[in-house]
């Protein structure tokens, strides 16, 4: 092509950056370096720290790896830079939706002019409200530059795609919906008869979006009334306010802190039900790793992303955010019911990551895209 970038079907030389390769979002910048290699694209994952996750290892060996040593944004700028400037990407796939500072920033350095694809993995508003007021009246107007200044935004539910629409003006062609993808378990992973009395499980870090606060005031009010336990796997700033909540209400011999746990697949299996409490998420993909193990789910109707996976109430129920009182109500309704099994996954491969793959591919072979 005159401009220098490839043809479609030709693949393409593409940059992924994310500042912390771990959590969620680490592990869909592999899945998306993985696919977009596999698909024949010229692919450099570059992040700030892997916070001693190891989640590069999972790496295609056809993507390029480069890790900056540079925990902070204003850190991960220059030597962000140089990575650019000895690439020559001409996609950018920026991953979080707190990660496009250092990148902007790096690109005017280099005078980068290639198309940025941006994937939202929080809702801008509901990331925007966990600011103090001030820094919220400084961050509005640049995070609503940025999405209105996007080659492409990859939203993760339609919730997030309609206020990106409404509430940031961005075109509906500059939109594309691609939610999370998952391992589904093989055979060998069969779910067990969960344990006696039930494990209520919640699979997240402890800090202030996830809301273990009212988590755990709900569980009192159901540990008045019935027999049950509480796991939380995750570690976290919160770790010892949280505790010291769950003695305040009486609970601390009912609630275990399992701390960071690699493979949750077994939490699942042993849970009765898996919990989300968040005041914000991006998606909730410990929700479709909870169905793909024959777990029913509770999660707060927050924004955004919940409310696409429970569609039913064959696979789980949402409750109101930072309601204790409801959170109680729906976890104990979950208790009481039973659910198919071959529901639950059915409504997990929906999420499933044949599914993401199709997506992602298909992404990359849009036409607009390559213009």
């Amino acid at each position: 092509m005159a401009d220098g970038r490839p043809a479609q079907g030709q693949g393409t030389t593409l940059l992924i950056f994310l500042l912390k390769l771990s959590g969620g979002a680490g592990r869909n910048a592999v899945l998306y370096a993985n696919i977009l290699a596999g698909a024949g694209h010229r692919v450099t994952l570059v992040c700030g720290t892997t916070q001693g996750q190891g989640l590069e290892e999972g790496l295609d060996p056809a993507v390029t790896f480069r890790c900056m040593r540079a925990p902070r944004s204003l850190r991960s700028i220059l030597p962000l830079a140089g990575v650019l400037r000895r690439t020559s990407p001409s996609h950018a796939l920026v991953i979080g939706p707190t990660n496009m500072a250092g990148f902007r920033a790096a690109a005017v350095l280099v005078g980068f002019r290639g198309d940025v694809l941006w994937r939202i993995s929080n809702s801008p508003l509901g990331l925007l409200a966990s600011y103090p007021r001030w820094e919220r009246a400084l961050k509005k107007p640049v995070l609503a530059w940025d999405l209105r200044n996007a080659s492409r935004l990859i939203a993760l539910n339609s919730a997030m795609a309609t206020e990106l629409r409404t509430v940031w003006q961005v075109p509906d062609d500059r939109i594309t919906l691609i939610p999370n993808g998952v391992a589904l378990p093989q055979g060998t992973d069969r779910r067990p008869e969960p344990e006696d009395p039930p494990v209520i499980l919640c699979v997240g870090r402890l800090q202030p979006q996830k809301d273990h606060d009212t988590l755990l005031r709900a569980f009192a009010l159901l540990a008045k009334r019935r027999r049950c336990r509480l796991r939380l796997a995750g570690d976290g700033p919160l770790w010892s306010d949280l505790e010291a909540l769950a003695t305040r209400l009486g609970i601390a011999d009912r609630v275990e802190f399992l701390g960071h746990v690699s493979d949750t697949g077994a939490l699942y299996r042993q849970a009765r039900v898996t919990v989300l409490s968040s005041r914000f998420e991006g998606f909730g993909l410990v929700l479709i790793e909870a169905l793909a193990h024959g777990c029913p789910v509770v999660s707060t109707d927050c924004p955004s992303g919940p409310a696409d996976v429970i569609d039913s109430p064959e696979v789980g129920f949402l409750a109101r955010v930072g309601d204790p009182e409801d959170l109680a109500e729906k976890i104990e309704a979950a208790l009481d019911r039973h659910f198919d099994p071959t529901r639950l996954l059915s409504r997990a491969e929906h999420f499933s990551l044949d599914r993401l793959h199709q997506r992602v591919s298909a992404l990359f072979l849009e036409k607009c895209v390559f213009q």
